[in-house]
């Protein structure tokens, strides 16, 4: 599984700004609490799926959240 890597990510800020606790963000994604919270305070390798989860419960794009990817994305068609 192709893994993207999350160490410059804003999904506590996207969270916060969307009111959400990570419990509800837990429950709105399928996302398990520890993954989030990982996601949230440390460096971690997680999956495009996982990360398309997250936008969607939080109603943005997944660029939004992990910026990174796109980055990646033009790095790869080189």
């Amino acid at each position: 599984m192709r893994q993207i890597n999350s160490h410059a990510n804003s999904l506590r800020q996207s969270r916060v700004s969307a009111g959400v606790t990570q419990i509800q963000l837990a429950v709105d994604s399928g996302v398990s609490i520890s993954t989030i919270n990982r996601l949230e305070n440390h460096p971690l390798r997680t999956s495009p799926e996982t990360a398309q989860k997250l936008a969607t419960a939080l109603g943005c794009r997944v660029e939004e959240i992990f910026p990174f990817i796109l980055e990646g994305a033009s790095h790869a068609r080189n």
